[in-house]
């Protein structure tokens, strides 16, 4: 809760009011993050209050302090347990005053110790244990088995499982499957104030995990309050779950774990039974064993005395430790038995060089090269061509990429860097952005001037960077610069002006010890860079350099195997490749011969130019690759030689490496052994891809000729098309789909991938069977699927294999199960797909009508079947040949044993070693490689290779996200998985497998659900419900609209025996009888089911809408960008559900950036006046109010209003709406329309520029979206006018409809809740409360004044309904005090400090000292009390309160949704308040009806029991 919530009630207060505030210190309370969190407890207002009275010694001070003593909610051991161990010293001992009923074995605190594994959930980024949730449901169903008639009557509901994160979730899914539904599983913020008669706490967290957590963001681990809350919510039991040596050796309440586990051990309330006190105390210890802290220190000097400044205060620094390695020691110790003893080395250099001249054995020197934070290798100095690796960031110590360094080779298991010979100072200069403060986390204590500040490089292999920000200045970055030999400050920035700006961070120390090495910032830049390049960003995250070699003018023109290369320049020579390509590296030539041709595959012969080790090599072997990041790529060799020298060019002589075929005319049959040989060639035409794929469609139905370079690229078609026939067979006609392979427009593209294959796996037969090269060729291997796996995917996708070429081929079909003509009828197509298809069927193209049936990708149906078949498969891996068994298992997915890459040596720096190698066998000599060297290369292969795809992905990705600014993308996504597990369905998207290369998962709870979504195993159905308010501002009938079968885009379906039969003629190679049934096949459209007219009321305030998810489906979405580490990256924008309904994902996810901007400012202890108390809480409150309002979801959506917009400035977009006074009646509009968000649509627009990367199938219209905020409502005759401004547009250009008049739009007001508009009002209205007020506020300390304390004799008291035990304790205080219970404004009995009662009974006291004068939180009352009078409560919404009834004896917390948003006349004006006069005030109330569930535009029963209640409010 936000401190200034306090200012609700302390702005009412008047010169006679009395204020009072009710806590528990030791519980868990609000927490104030601008302190280091051990003091965040101790400025909450409850306990500086306490103390500051505890401080004083007059009279009247001394007796406004209560301490509650006795404990009327649970049981003796629960009590005795807290009392001791969070009370003693205090005095303020607990007792069991209650007499709760203990357990039927008398042992309330039980502890259940799990090892189990703890996994990290990636989209909730938190962990999960699903052993200790099985043991949950255990301890449960004991409970419940065990259940004692002194309890009662069996209640789930009584009781509750604590825990955090994904945790929760699981339980949750796990007991109801198990019939617990009832359970109460929440976590520890969400059920202070309540009670249960069991309370189950997991741990969740092992020692293996806490490894790689963040021990300061576990509250069981680490905060006591916490442990104290979560305990006494039991009345009579408590048990734990977790790992007993994880909670007893990490945190800061280990020694409370102990004593915890030990009490339980000795009571012998423990499970497992043979957990005994010997076996814990051992395992405690060995696990305590590792976990050592060592602090050394190390001397440095600074050239001048602010640097040294910022060096001592980094050494006094507390070292942060991660607790997954051992710390960094300044010592390297390595023991083995040669030496007898441990050895310990210096980390100076003299020492290092003269331990590599001592010992050359064991310690050598070389060249670091960091990959990963934890992985890296060193390419030794004798060896240059080896790569040592190195696993785990204690191994690689301080060393950056590039550092000369000492590596130890005494244990081959534990390489690991010594120390450093000479740093590479430009791996130190990084560039980063700045991290924000996790405030979750301990901060270092140290008591000089400076805070840090973590900086993070976009280079995701580099470690992170600390730097240090002086404390009166940490708003305030500091940029150095060097001159004349010393570092000065040459300028500081705010914070808030570079906050989305990069910084460029020179590394100048690194402690011994530390986990980060401290840095500087030397200068700012945008996130382009200083060059304005869009993938600037980009290139540092990947480490993606510019080449050095820009241009390369010494290449020599010797040919070392002229004698040996063959003139081929008279034959037929053609390329084709994309257009605009320039590094051409195949070729293919045709040549007639008689009764058979010659056709030569071509590759340009790279290895004739470059030599092994020279300039040119260790340039492309440092690349790894070409990268194609956009038009112009990063080549891996220089550019005039990539796209000159090297390249196949047209019209010029090039060396080749070239395989030539002698084939068949008729058959395309290889009649003979293809010949591997030296050539060269010279090509007379430049195809693109679309040039090619025009010629082949006009010419491939003809007879074969040989006239014309046209004539041959046909024949080029042929040929490839019967080699892949014969390597595949039936599941030739399957090709995969992207982005540049659309279905039916694809045969050039088959032809180049098929001849490609073809040349490397006869390299690799050729070189696999050499002698000279057998255990020396890198190969490309995949093994087939794991049985297991295979076996679940037929039982999961056995009816649909039968309809896939890809996988039908894969698998056994005599195993699996046909289609059952019941659940699968018909056969889905999309619309768009069926029109090529009957488009080939006129044209009479067969080739493009088989590969438009034969392409599983484009078939929804189908795409389940393909995901889960790709789970099932391994990934491809290089590896050195005869190296091992693996090496012998050839290329599952392209059946070819064995298989290499040796086509692409402009582009793949592994190519160009096969080159070498090639070389080597055709002209008999020997190569120049290691069995070492080439194992050392295939094992950087595969990373270099993974990296290089994810950069050109994420690339792509970045051109779309950027181009969506322009234009928003709809696109329609195919439904491949619906989990109800995974709280999410995952989309795919087919057509753009370049930009998604993996399926999307769309978030149930971003979809703002009306109840949980239910999962039917029998269906494979996922159904999600809403409930929305849904008006029209026309006459359409909207509820009619939406009772519309989903928007799951154009398509239409054929019987499902039809496309079995169409499959089986392709099989067959029975082209007209599939052409036949194709045109005889009478598709049709699914209905649009809409509800009659009579089974609705003419009138509804809700729409009901419902949405099945089976895979298979299609679902439209709308794609939109959002930033990422500095970068767009595209994300889902819009779920389209209904034609006339969608959910905009978007500011549900984020809606702080839709609706309002971070606070930047951190919060402050003091405040120097309001105005800076404002600037700072002010942007925070306005983000809170943002993020409650949305996460409510009770917004209001309008069809067809009108709204006219108004451009005022450049940026700044202006808008009005006009609501009639019948719509507001009739829709029950009651909420602040001054106050509300709005997420503004218009459907139906066309595309403003040409949309990028759009397939066939999305759709053709777009939805605009612009986000706002209300500003003003102004009431009219008719109605009320509302006036906004657009707070966020993700579209940057604006569709030219919006300014005309008349224009009409969806309209979603989503109002601000009343505790939220509450607080904004009383944070900008601070400076119009009282001087008590603002001292609070500000930090100030309050003046001594001595008053006079009475309490005037009133009749009536206005308090919440209290637990009956609550109420006895606080009658008999007013009643042992001779005091008539008071009357106090409603608004001022404000819960400020959000911490539960304990139930808890006042100690005795002197009867003549007064109640305390200062109080925030009145306890809650009993409706029994006072009987015959008024029974006043709080202010309806409650902040913190829970969300349902509560169980047990808790009273409500707050009225129902509805009646807190009665009317904005509801909200206190606390400056049109008169001072409370105590002899002339009166209750003025209003009667709230006795069935809450009849309000007009209630969802459905009661919150809170139905009583009769009042709000009431005092007026003078």
């Amino acid at each position: 809760m936000l401190e200034c919530e306090a200012l609700l009630a302390l702005s009412l207060a008047g010169p006679n009011t009395r204020v009072a505030l009710a806590g528990d210190h030791m519980q868990m309370g609000p927490q104030l993050f601008s302190v280091d969190d051990h003091c965040r407890s101790d400025c909450t207002l409850l306990t500086r209050l306490f103390h500051y009275y505890q401080g004083q010694k007059c009279d009247a001070a001394q007796k406004s302090r209560i301490i509650f003593s006795q404990n009327y909610r649970s049981t003796k051991e629960i009590v005795d347990f807290v009392s001791t161990h969070f009370y003693v010293g205090k005095n303020d001992v607990i007792e069991a005053s209650g007499n709760v009923p203990a357990p039927p074995n008398d042992h309330a605190l039980r502890f259940h110790h799990v090892r189990g594994e703890c996994h990290l959930d990636t989209l909730s980024m938190s962990w999960y244990n699903n052993q200790e949730s099985c043991e949950v449901a255990a301890v449960v169903k004991g409970i419940l088995k065990n259940w004692p008639p002194n309890w009662g009557p069996k209640d789930l509901r009584s009781i509750c499982v604590l825990s955090e994160g994904s945790q929760v979730r699981h339980i949750r899914t796990l007991l109801s499957r198990k019939g617990f539904s009832d359970v109460n599983v929440e976590t520890l913020a969400n059920v202070q104030g309540k009670q249960f008669r069991a309370v189950i706490l997991t741990a969740v967290q092992t020692r293996d995990s806490l490894k790689e957590s963040n021990l300061a963001g576990l509250p069981l681990f680490n905060d006591a309050r916490v442990l104290n809350t979560a305990m006494t919510r039991a009345q009579s039991q408590v048990t734990v779950v977790g790992d007993a040596a994880a909670l007893c050796c990490f945190g800061k309440c280990s020694r409370f774990w102990q004593s915890f586990i030990n009490h339980c051990i000795c009571n012998n309330s423990v499970e497992p039974h043979h957990y005994t006190k010997g076996f814990f105390e051992q395992d405690v210890e060995e696990t305590a064993r590792f976990q050592r802290v060592e602090d050394v220190d190390e001397s440095n000097i600074f050239c001048d005395s602010v640097l040294r400044e910022l060096r001592d205060e980094y050494e006094q620094m507390k070292t942060e430790y991660s607790s997954d390695e051992e710390s960094l020691d300044c010592k390297v110790n390595f023991t083995h038995q040669r030496f007898g003893k441990s050895l310990k080395v210096s980390n100076d250099r003299e020492d290092l060089m003269e331990l590599c001249e001592k010992q050359p054995e064991f310690f050598k020197k070389g060249q670091f090269v960091k990959q990963s934070y934890d992985r890296g290798y060193v390419v030794p100095f004798h060896k240059p061509t080896k790569h040592i690796n190195i696993q785990g960031k204690s191994k690689m110590g301080k060393a950056f990429t590039g550092d000369e360094v000492v590596f130890n080779t005494i244990v081959k298991q534990s390489i690991s860097v010594v120390g450093i010979i000479k740093e590479n100072q430009a791996a130190r200069q990084l560039v980063c952005f700045l991290e924000e403060e996790d405030h979750s986390k301990r901060r270092p204590a140290t008591s000089g001037k400076f805070v840090r500040r973590m900086m993070t490089p976009f280079n995701k292999s580099a470690t992170k960077i600390t730097i240090l920000l002086l404390k009166d200045k940490r708003n305030f970055l500091p940029i150095w610069e060097q001159t004349s030999g010393s570092w000065t400050i040459k300028r500081s920035c705010h914070i808030n002006e570079v906050r989305d700006e990069v910084f460029l961070v020179q590394v100048i120390s690194w402690k011994e010890g530390c986990y980060h090495p401290l840095g500087k910032i030397t200068d700012v830049y945008p996130k382009r860079g200083p060059f304005n390049d869009q993938l600037w960003l980009l290139k540092e995250e990947f480490d993606v350099k510019d080449s050095t070699l820009e241009t390369y003018e010494d290449l020599s023109d010797k040919d070392e195997y002229s004698a040996k290369r063959q003139n081929i320049t008279n034959a037929i020579t053609f390329t084709v490749d994309p257009e605009g390509a320039k590094d051409l590296d195949d070729a293919i030539s045709i040549r007639d011969i008689g009764n058979h041709y010659e056709l030569g595959i071509h590759i340009t012969d790279v290895a004739s130019y470059v030599s092994p080790g020279d300039e040119l090599d260790r340039s492309a072997e440092e690349r790894g690759s070409t990268h194609y990041l956009g038009e112009e790529p990063i080549h891996m060799f220089p550019k005039n030689l990539s796209t000159h020298r090297f390249s196949l060019l047209p019209h010029q002589d090039h060396r080749a490496v070239s395989l030539m075929f002698k084939v068949e005319k008729e058959t395309h049959r290889i009649l003979e052994d293809p010949k591997l040989q030296l050539s060269t060639i010279r090509s007379q035409m430049q195809f693109t891809y679309e040039q090619a794929e025009d010629v082949i469609t006009q010419r491939y139905r003809e007879p074969p000729t040989f006239s014309t370079v046209e004539d041959c690229v046909t024949v080029g078609y042929h040929f490839a098309k019967a080699q892949r026939k014969l390597r595949l067979g039936n599941e030739s006609v399957y090709y995969q789909c992207d982005d540049d392979r659309l279905p039916g427009r694809r045969k050039a593209h088959q032809m180049i991938e098929e001849i490609s294959v073809l040349f490397n796996s006869y390299a690799a037969k050729y070189l696999w069977d050499s002698n000279k090269t057998r255990c020396y060729t890198p190969l490309r291997c995949q093994s087939s699927p794991d049985s297991e796996k295979l076996e679940t995917f037929k039982e999961k996708c056995g009816e649909l294999i039968p309809l896939s070429f890809s996988v039908q081929q894969r698998v056994n079909p005599e195993d699996v199960t046909l289609p059952n003509p019941k659940s699968t009828e018909h056969f889905p197509i999309l619309e768009a797909v069926w029109n090529d298809i009957q488009s080939a069927l006129r044209e009479n193209d067969t080739d493009k009508l088989v590969d438009l049936v034969a392409a599983d990708d484009i078939h929804p149906m189908l795409q389940p079947l393909i995901y889960e078949f790709q789970r099932c498969c391994s990934k491809a891996y290089f590896i050195r040949s005869n190296s091992s068994p693996e090496a012998r298992l050839g290329h599952y997915s392209l059946r070819l044993n064995p298989y290499t890459q040796a086509s692409s040596p402009i582009r793949r720096y592994i190519d160009l070693v096969l080159q070498r190698l090639l070389h080597s066998f055709i002209c008999n000599v020997d190569h120049q490689y290691t069995r070492t060297e080439i194992t050392d290369l295939c094992h950087q292969l595969d990373p270099n290779a993974k990296k290089a795809k994810q950069l050109e992905q994420k690339a792509q990705q970045v051109f779309y996200a950027v181009s969506t600014k322009q234009q928003s993308a709809p696109k329609l996504a195919f439904i491949v998985s619906a989990d109800l597990e995974e709280e999410c369905f995952k989309v795919s998207f087919p057509f753009n497998r370049n930009i998604f290369p993996l399926s999307l998962s769309v978030i149930l709870r971003k979809l703002q659900l009306e109840d949980q979504p239910i999962f039917s195993p029998e269906e494979n159905t996922l159904t999600i419900k809403w409930k929305k308010r849904i008006y029209a501002a026309d006459e359409m009938l909207i509820h009619q609209e939406l009772s519309r079968m989903s928007d799951r885009g154009q398509r239409i379906e054929i019987p499902l025996t039809v496309w079995t039969a169409v499959i089986e003629a392709v099989q067959t190679e029975n082209f007209d009888q599939a052409k036949s049934l194709l045109m005889n096949a009478n598709p049709q459209k699914p209905d649009r089911v809409v509800v009659p007219k009579a089974s609705s009321p003419p009138f509804q305030h809700h729409a009901d809408i419902l949405l099945q998810l089976l895979p298979g489906d299609t679902i439209q979405v709308q794609m939109t960008s959002e930033e990422k580490r500095g970068s767009d990256m595209p994300v889902i924008q819009l779920v389209h559900i209904k034609p006339k309904f969608e959910i905009c994902v978007q500011h549900v996810h984020n809606p702080i950036s839709c609706y309002t901007q971070s606070a930047n400012g951190p919060t402050k202890t003091h405040y120097n006046d309001t105005k800076q108390y404002i600037q700072i809480w002010k942007p925070m409150c306005k983000m809170e109010s943002a993020a409650n309002a949305v996460e409510d979801s009770d917004s209001i959506i309008i069809e067809n209003l009108e709204v006219n917009f108004t451009q005022q400035y450049k940026e700044i977009l202006t808008g009005k709406f006009f609501l009639h006074e019948k719509w507001i009646r009739d829709w029950v509009i009651e909420c602040c329309l001054d106050q509300c968000l709005l997420c503004i649509r218009k459907r139906g627009l066309k595309f403003v520029i040409p949309l990028q990367h759009s397939a066939p199938v999305d759709p053709k219209e777009f939805t605009w979206v612009a986000h706002g905020v209300t500003t003003k409502e102004e009431k009219k005759k008719t109605g009320i006018e509302v006036e906004f401004h657009i707070s966020h547009l993700p579209m940057e250009s604006i569709p030219e409809c919006v300014y005309l008049k008349n224009t009409l739009y969806t309209v979603e007001i989503i109002p601000k809740l009343l505790p939220d508009m509450r607080k904004e009002a009383a944070v900008v209205r601070l400076g119009q409360a009282c001087d008590l007020v603002n001292r609070i506020a500000l930090g100030k300390k309050i003046p001594r004044k001595k008053v006079s304390i009475f309490w005037p004799k009133l009749k009536h008291l206005a308090l919440k309904h209290l637990q009956s035990n609550c109420f006895r304790v606080v009658q008999m205080q007013l009643t042992s005090r001779n005091i008539s219970p008071p009357s106090i404004h409603p608004s001022i009995v404000f819960r400020l400090s959000r911490v539960g009662s304990r139930g808890q009974q006042a100690k005795q006291r002197d009867p003549d000292f007064p109640l305390p004068s200062h109080l925030g939180q009145l306890v809650r009352g009993n409706p029994k009390a006072f009987p015959g009078q008024p029974r006043n409560i709080v202010p309806p919404v409650c902040p913190g309160s829970s969300s349902g009834p509560p169980p047990g004896e808790t009273c409500p917390e707050h009225l129902t949704r509805e009646a807190s948003r009665r009317h904005p006349t509801q909200m206190p004006e606390p400056t049109q308040l008169a001072p409370l006069d105590v002899e002339k005030q009166w209750l003025h109330s209003e009667s709230l009806p006795d069935d809450r569930a009849s309000h007009p535009i209630s969802k459905g029963e009661p919150r809170h029991p139905a009583v009769e209640t009042r709000v009431g409010r005092l007026y003078p």
